[in-house]
């Protein structure tokens, strides 16, 4: 019973000690995506609204497109996981005039690069309100779609967040692995020497 318990707590020890763990690294502007102007305009295949007519325009504020790289990295650096992100879209988008937009208003875009892979999770929306980039509520996600709440309009942007290659935060040796077949085999082995 002793011998058991000795092999045992060896082995869990074993699994415990070689098992390495490290925190993600802070992401870097090379983890972040942005085409150009129009690219990122024509990604956008459609706009639709209940409060009206959607016109979906090209972003000429200089400012807006200047901050939008760091917006995004800033975003995707409070992430936990080692992520990387792609601005699928940007767009001036606009309703009629008069729209009140107070209590939110809800726009449906159809945006090349959502997949039925990608939820709300996945795709996020910032809005420049004039200084900033800030985020927007994202209500549903299907594939090619986005739908958003705005309060205020001007240039949208649509960003995919997805997690680096290969690189999720934790890494494993395969020692591990050893230690918890041997483990295993210790306690069939206790099992048949009982018998």
């Amino acid at each position: 019973m002793k011998k058991r318990l000795v092999v045992l707590l060896t082995a869990a020890l074993m699994l415990a000690s070689t098992s390495t763990f490290m925190a993600a690294p802070s992401a870097s502007s090379d983890d972040v995506v942005v085409g150009t102007v129009e690219e990122l305009e024509e990604a956008i295949e459609g706009a639709e609204s209940e409060a009206g007519e959607v016109t979906v325009a090209t972003v000429t504020d200089k400012a807006a497109v200047d901050n939008l790289d760091d917006a995004i990295l800033g975003m995707i650096q409070k992430n936990t996981t080692d992520v990387k992100a792609k601005a699928l879209a940007m767009a001036d988008l606009s309703l009629p005039a008069g729209t009140d937009l107070s209590a939110g208003v809800k726009i449906k875009l159809t945006v090349d690069g959502i997949y039925s892979t990608d939820s709300v999770n996945t795709i996020n929306a910032l809005h420049w309100n004039g200084t900033a980039w800030e985020t927007v509520k994202v209500v549903a996600v299907e594939k090619g779609a986005v739908t958003i709440e705005v309060t205020s309009l001007s240039p949208i942007a649509i960003v995919k967040v997805i997690p680096a290659a290969g690189t999720f935060g934790v890494s494993f040796s395969v020692l591990p692995l050893v230690a918890a077949a041997s483990l295993t085999g210790a306690v069939v082995a206790g099992k048949k020497a009982n018998k």
